[in-house]
């Protein structure tokens, strides 16, 4: 543990109190606050590689999606991002629980989302347009792993990252199914 950090640093700890890594908050002109790594090893574009998205989604910030203090509440990045997965997966599969309900029809297999995390590095407000990019991290057997990047379009700062687990599941059964080839493929399918 560091005794003494710059002014504007701050060191990150994990949930066993070991120190990660130390990030420096910038502001742009409207005064939200974008994190960025210091300039070491691990910078930003060694730590934030990325594959190029498979679907790209763009949202404006409603008013009930803010808080009090008038910025997006942390709640609606889960949404944001869920929006995009889902588009993403009726156009890749035709995945479309709500009709297969409304016909009265199996539920069948499906994802079911087992894990979400959102790391948050600058404010959004209502009326801004954010535009979420999707990227396949990676197949479980009977997993996916999905990370994602939330930017602000008019000033290009990331407002978030993210990254989901959904788990292919036999709403039947209960039980965790293993995703086929076939289904990885489909799903490895960029949509623009």
């Amino acid at each position: 543990m560091v005794e003494h950090l710059p002014e504007g640093f701050h060191e990150v700890t994990d949930t066993v109190g070991e120190s990660r890594s130390r990030f420096h908050m910038e502001q742009d002109q409207r005064g939200s606050r974008d994190i960025r790594p210091d300039s070491g090893s691990g910078s930003r574009q060694e730590s934030e590689k990325r594959l190029e998205p498979l679907f790209r989604h763009r949202l404006v910030v409603r008013f009930s999606d803010c808080d009090p203090l008038g910025h997006a509440n942390n709640a609606v990045y889960l949404t944001y991002i869920e929006q995009a997965r889902i588009i993403l997966w009726k156009k890749q599969i035709g995945l479309d629980w709500s009709k297969r309900a409304a016909e009265g029809l199996p539920r069948g297999e499906g994802f079911i989302l087992a894990r979400a995390e959102v790391d948050f590095r600058a404010q959004a407000h209502e009326g801004d347009e954010l535009e979420v990019r999707l990227s396949l991290g990676r197949f479980g057997r009977t997993s996916a792993t999905y990370d994602y990047e939330i930017e602000h379009t008019s000033t290009g700062l990331i407002v978030a990252v993210a990254k989901t687990v959904q788990v292919w599941f036999d709403y039947e059964r209960h039980v965790p199914v293993e995703i086929s080839e076939e289904l990885k493929t489909r799903l490895r399918k960029p949509i623009h």
